[in-house]
């Protein structure tokens, strides 16, 4: 039995990466026609949801633990365990019936008594080496395997090429000897020969372990997502069951992330923002480097320094910034990914936390800032002043700097615009929500982007991130992509960037 399974075990080793090259082909195809459909359409959220249960399909039934459950030698590794385990339940059995005999026949070892305590953790030591393979065995339970079917698909005698692929690269890849090397030629020929004696060896027990445990054709009914099925063997198709079981999974997930969507960043955005994304154009009167979440943070700052505001206000402010960050930070993660955006939004994610946790603002405490203006202006126009100490003292490349330098340009933007003064913490308010409206316009692209990844051992962990982030998010793109609001028709390379956003907006 031992034998045996070392033999499956070498035999389906030598078939990994055969195996993998084939499944890593087929999906890069059907990700070439998923991109293109994709570039050709708008996102909605039904369109977003088919195209990540796609994926979530393909990264399914090519992932490695479903592939090696699949072959034939998965349900022959489980048979044999369970017949050992037979094995050894029938002996512990003879065990406990020597039990009753007289002590002079009991046991004839010199292991006396405990003879019976090895068989017993022998017999579980089996049982739980079967627990593995029948796990295995029945991920592919769809699969009806029955000798019968031997007479129905002629197949069954076909050993797929993956399963000796690796052996005849060894052979091929030989390297190139001397002619007049008598010996490295007879060294040569003793290893071609060992390798094609491999060859049969693999062929012969895969066709023999097939024949034995071939599975039966089951179609599939969902058509329309047949395609995204991944499979070694093109002729057996993936039962319904296994296609149904993937698209269950996903929906229990997606259900489950719609219990987590950010209930108060879809308030703020539906109470405050506006549908000319006024709140961009008007958030800075320059245009220096920038990033969301620092303008966001910056503005998010004076506004919980803000006197004579009502404590209920600002606390909802802040937990729907608290939100809307952790989304906006992904589309700069995503989308933003140049050297100097990283620089831009590693200072503004250490702001945040200094500003969120310990209320600091680049080492000033906001209750000291606030404590020293009586009014609006007076607030703004102190971190004006504060950030413009800091830009002196810091080097340009510090986050203090970056930082200082943000609020410098904002508070300015912010004291010169009269209108606002009265209504500061309505205008700021209606400025986050407009930014990060714009912003999370990118989240479709976000979760197309984190559908796919080159790597096949992180695809399934990158599909679920990306279902995730639909199910929790599915509710906030929908309102941004209501008929009602009015996104502007820009490149779409430019929508990840705020300052692309404010040149557009403010242009003729």
């Amino acid at each position: 039995m031992l034998l045996l399974l070392l033999i499956i075990y070498v035999c389906s080793s030598l078939a990994i990466l055969g195996s993998k090259q084939i499944i890593e082909s087929k999906y890069q195809q059907q990700h070439k026609a998923a991109s293109k459909s994709t570039e050709s359409d708008q996102l909605t959220v039904e369109k977003l949801q088919q195209h990540v249960s796609n994926y979530w399909i393909m990264a399914g039934s090519s992932s490695p633990q479903f592939i090696q459950a699949c072959p034939a030698t998965t349900a022959a590794t489980w048979v044999i365990c369970a017949l050992t385990s037979l094995f050894h339940l029938l002996i512990v059995g003879w065990a406990l019936f020597a039990d009753q005999l007289s002590d002079s026949e009991k046991y004839n070892s010199d292991y006396k008594w405990s003879t019976l305590a090895i068989l017993l953790v022998q017999f579980v030591g089996a049982i739980i080496g079967t627990i593995a393979p029948f796990i295995r065995c029945f991920a592919s339970l769809s699969f009806k395997f029955s000798i019968k079917s031997i007479f129905n698909h002629i197949n069954v005698f076909k050993v797929e090429k993956y399963w000796t692929q690796k052996l005849y690269e060894w052979k091929d890849g030989c390297i190139s000897l001397p002619s007049q090397s008598h010996t490295l030629k007879v060294v040569k020929n003793l290893r071609n020969l060992a390798l094609n004696i491999c060859i049969v060896l693999q062929v012969v027990v895969v066709w023999l372990f097939q024949v034995v445990f071939c599975s039966s054709e089951k179609k599939i009914e969902n058509l329309k997502q047949s395609n995204f099925v991944l499979q070694l063997e093109d002729e057996i198709e993936l039962a319904d069951r296994i296609l149904n079981g993937l698209s269950k999974s996903f929906n229990q997930l997606i259900q489950k992330s719609e219990k987590k969507h950010p209930e108060n960043l879809k308030k703020l955005i539906i109470e405050k923002s506006t549908k000319d994304f006024q709140g961009v154009r008007r958030y800075d009167n320059t245009n220096h480097p920038d990033c969301w979440s620092l303008v966001v943070v910056t503005l998010t700052t004076i506004v919980a320094t803000l006197p004579n505001i009502q404590k209920d206000e600002r606390k909802n402010l802040l937990k729907s910034v608290r939100e809307g960050l952790e989304y906006v930070t992904l589309v700069e993660e995503n989308l933003n990914a140049t050297d100097d955006y990283k620089i831009i939004q590693k200072a503004a994610k250490m702001l945040w936390k200094k500003v969120d946790l310990d209320h600091i603002w680049l080492g000033f405490r906001l209750k000291d800032i606030a404590s020293q203006g009586n009014t609006t202006p007076q607030i703004v126009q102190l971190f004006l002043e504060k950030a413009k100490s800091k830009i002196k003292e810091g080097d340009e490349r510090t986050h203090i700097s970056i930082c200082a330098d943000s609020m410098s340009h904002i508070a300015q933007t912010i004291i010169n615009d009269k209108e606002s003064h009265e209504k500061l913490f309505e205008e700021l308010s209606s400025r986050i929500a407009d930014i990060m409206v714009a912003c999370l316009t990118n989240l479709p692209q976000v979760i197309v982007m984190k559908v796919h990844t080159s790597v096949i051992e992180k695809r399934e962990a990158s599909v679920k991130a990306a279902a995730r982030l639909l199910g929790e998010t599915k509710e906030i793109i929908k309102t941004l992509q209501d008929p009602s609001g009015h996104v502007p028709s820009m490149d779409p390379d430019d929508l990840p960037f705020i300052n692309k956003w404010r040149a557009y907006l403010s242009g003729p």
